[in-house]
């Protein structure tokens, strides 16, 4: 079982358990931080940046955070990021 599924199970069996204890508030909490969690593995595991699609997910919310990560390809370890020449331009307005 890869990282992303154990931290699916540890989601929804916690999940589940508030849920059934009488705290419904505190399981829907632990669903958003938990899935956002699972965002930020399945960014990693494609060479994303973690902490972006973390705020991404946050913010937006982790529903279309995993959307969108499943539509990503994969980055190679030595590809650039998109507009990321590596060279720094400075722009004088005079």
């Amino acid at each position: 079982m890869t990282a992303i599924g154990v931290w699916a199970l540890v989601v929804l069996v916690a999940s589940a358990f508030f849920a059934l204890a009488g705290w419904p508030f505190l399981a829907t909490l632990f669903l958003f931080f938990g899935w956002c969690a699972i965002n930020v593995a399945i960014a990693n595991d494609k060479g994303r940046s973690p902490v972006g699609w973390l705020f991404f997910s946050l913010i937006l919310s982790p529903l279309l955070g995993t959307i969108f990560l499943l539509c990503l390809p994969r980055r190679q370890p030595g590809q650039p990021r998109a507009g990321a020449s590596g060279v720094a331009t400075i722009t004088v307005i005079p």
